[in-house]
């Protein structure tokens, strides 16, 4: 079911645990047009964030990164229009950045959230998740060797939360839904990646 997706961007984030803005934030921020609806829950929550870096998704269209998401998705153009956006980031400072893709699009996305990737330093699929939200905080704490993520969980029935992946080794926990242990009375330090404001069918690189 195709649904409208206004997501919690990063800057209500920051402003409910009162962080102070750079001129560099702000100008970001301005020129994003970011709004959010979720203040009150992140303070309800007791979450302070320090984060060293907000980062936006990237505009550059990448046709090898395209294909790699058609064939993992198993699109076809019937299925309707689906954008991509997409940041790298060193998750497990080894120098090497692997790339996380946000997806958007009746096709991939449900009520709960959206289908997101996980390619490693190579551009190979490293992993998949499923009912993501964004942004996606990547915090500067390790489990395993990797940094941990840590994402709002909304909708589908859900009560709004937000939920800690863990590497075990292997993997992190594809479905942030079913992760028990919720993110709560604590700060958060890291980086906000796929911090975009997103409305459907408005942001996003269209995969073609």
């Amino acid at each position: 079911m195709k649904r409208l997706m206004v997501i919690l961007s990063i800057t209500a984030l920051l402003v409910g645990c009162g962080y102070n803005f750079s001129s560099q934030d702000l100008e970001k921020i301005n020129e994003k047009q970011v709004t959010s609806e979720f203040e009150k829950e992140l303070r309800d929550m007791k979450i302070r964030l320090d984060l060293e870096d907000i980062m936006f998704s990237s505009n550059v269209e990448d046709k090898d990164l395209e294909e790699l998401i058609k064939d993992t998705i198993k699109y076809r153009p019937e299925y309707g229009e689906v954008r991509y956006l997409y940041n790298k980031i060193d998750l497990n400072n080894d120098g090497k950045e692997e790339t996380i893709v946000y997806l958007i699009g009746g096709y991939v996305s449900g009520s709960g959230g959206t289908t997101v990737l996980l390619l490693d330093e190579n551009m190979k699929l490293k992993q998949e998740f499923t009912l993501m939200n964004n942004p996606i905080l990547i915090s500067n704490e390790k489990t395993k060797g990797f940094k941990n993520i840590i994402v709002p969980v909304y909708g589908g029935g859900e009560e709004f939360h937000f939920a800690e992946l863990k590497y075990d080794g292997e993997s992190y926990p594809s479905n942030p839904s079913m992760v028990i242990e919720k993110v709560e009375d604590t700060e958060v330090s890291g980086v906000s990646i796929i911090s975009d404001a997103l409305t459907e069918g408005e942001n996003g690189i269209l995969l073609k």
